[in-house]
């Protein structure tokens, strides 16, 4: 495993988790909120893998992808950088050239970048606790205003328009069109 750049690079991709770690919250809430994201990080790329043998799979599964990733954080409001990554990792794992052997592999690499990832969330999130042991810090408020409608259309939208993206990256014969 030493000296192997592409998985040193798909294990720096999985850190990037750590952009989703909330600055408020309770202790509890912060930790589901990386775990979360870890999940949906290897969710995301697991999928890429697995639907890159056909550039037709591969525009139906990201546009499928992109509208449901993107659907559910519209539903739960989440902070940015909201369903950006996750869009961003599938569909680098959806331009990949498909290889069955190496998928685990991968996807392992991935994985433990986001557990080094949450390693650092947790000294983070328990060295700013102690920090800030005696102070009280502000609830956070959930507010949910539902706007059905508009958030399935956003999502539809973006998703045919990642699908689009794909399709004529793939059409004018990029080697990397996402």
């Amino acid at each position: 495993y030493f000296g192997n750049l592409k998985l040193g690079l798909i294990g720096s991709l999985g850190g990037l988790v750590i952009l989703y770690l909330p600055e408020n919250g309770t202790i509890t809430s912060r930790f589901v909120t990386m775990l979360v994201s870890s999940f949906v990080y290897i969710i995301s790329f697991a999928l890429g893998q697995f639907f890159s043998f056909n550039k037709l799979s591969s525009v139906i599964t990201i546009g499928i992808f992109t509208t449901l990733v993107h659907w559910i954080v519209l539903v739960y409001k989440t902070s940015p950088p909201r369903s950006f990554f996750f869009i961003m990792i599938a569909s680098l794992s959806i331009c990949q050239p498909f290889n069955l052997d190496t998928i685990p592999e991968k996807i392992g690499a991935l994985s433990l970048g986001t557990i080094f990832a949450c390693i650092l969330a947790t000294i983070t999130i328990l060295g700013k606790t102690l920090m800030h042991k005696g102070k009280n810090e502000p609830a956070v408020i959930f507010e949910f205003k539902k706007n059905n409608v508009a958030d399935v259309w956003e999502a539809v939208v973006l998703g045919c328009f990642m699908a689009l993206g794909l399709t004529f990256g793939n059409l004018m014969g990029y080697s990397n069109p996402y």
